[in-house]
């Protein structure tokens, strides 16, 4: 039951017809742009609304992870890295509101600030499904999910109406 929660919880629509101002199928037989979107999940993120679910699983090459989001992203709106992350020297590819994370020229994470990535669920609704994190020192953090498939997040305050403000998975650069 918990992962089906976590499940609806990221099922993040993200859509764009950033690739295909027409909104039309491009000349693959692909479907529309327009009508595909991104779910973020656990283990990477899959791309829906084709003839086929496609995940970009962490592990991927970045070139690929990159080149497969780009109908649905468009390109990055920069790449930068850090070489003092805990878990080592990362590099990072930014759209608006997603950070995709990369180490040693694999996809191992994404961070999520902004519509249309965050979940629209209060607090309160997600309920326990949203674990807080104990003694967290960078807010109201939470997990949902168990064992290796597990999503991190932070409320905006303690309150029960209080919204997600951001949201990961896999590894990143977060200091504690």
């Amino acid at each position: 039951m918990r992962l089906l929660i976590l499940a609806s919880a990221l099922a993040l629509a993200a859509c764009s017809d950033a690739g295909d101002p027409a909104g039309e199928a491009s000349g693959d037989g692909s479907t529309p742009v327009a009508q595909a979107s991104a779910q973020l999940g656990a283990n990477g993120i899959t791309l829906t609304g084709g003839a086929e679910d496609v995940l970009v699983a962490f592990g991927t090459p970045r070139a690929e992870a990159e080149a497969t989001l780009v109908p649905l992203l468009g390109e990055p709106q920069s790449r930068d890295a850090n070489p003092e992350c805990g878990a080592g020297p990362m590099e990072f590819s930014n759209y608006e509101g997603l950070t995709l994370n990369f180490q040693d020229g694999t996809l191992v994470g994404w961070f999520a600030k902004g519509a249309p990535y965050l979940p629209s669920e209060t607090r309160a609704e997600l309920g326990d499904a949203a674990t807080p994190f104990a003694d967290s020192t960078i807010g109201e953090e939470f997990t949902m999910g168990e064992r290796e498939a597990i999503v991190s997040g932070l409320f905006a305050s303690d309150d029960a109406d209080a919204p997600v403000t951001d949201l990961w998975a896999g590894t990143n650069c977060i200091f504690r």
